[in-house]
């Protein structure tokens, strides 16, 4: 498979179909290091720190916008 500069997508080698697959464009190296990463790549390469912030960000989000809208709130007048 070659890899065409035009939109980065792999596309089948008419003339060798059995040639080995190329990595995709920005995909690290089989050999490369971890810490040779990118720092959002290592981010979005742990699951569990995304199921974290899955989490936490609506949470905080909605948390934050509720105790605006309270104190946003005028008091009732009673009859």
């Amino acid at each position: 498979m070659t890899l065409t500069e035009a939109d980065a997508t792999p596309v089948m080698d008419a003339a060798n179909p059995a040639a080995p697959e190329q990595s995709v464009a920005g995909a690290p190296e089989p050999g490369e290091r971890r810490e040779d990463w990118h720092w959002l790549q290592r981010l979005l390469d742990n699951p569990w720190l995304l199921l974290l912030l899955g989490i936490l960000v609506p949470f905080l989000s909605y948390t934050t916008w509720g105790w605006i809208e309270l104190l946003l709130i005028k008091p009732a007048q009673l009859p």
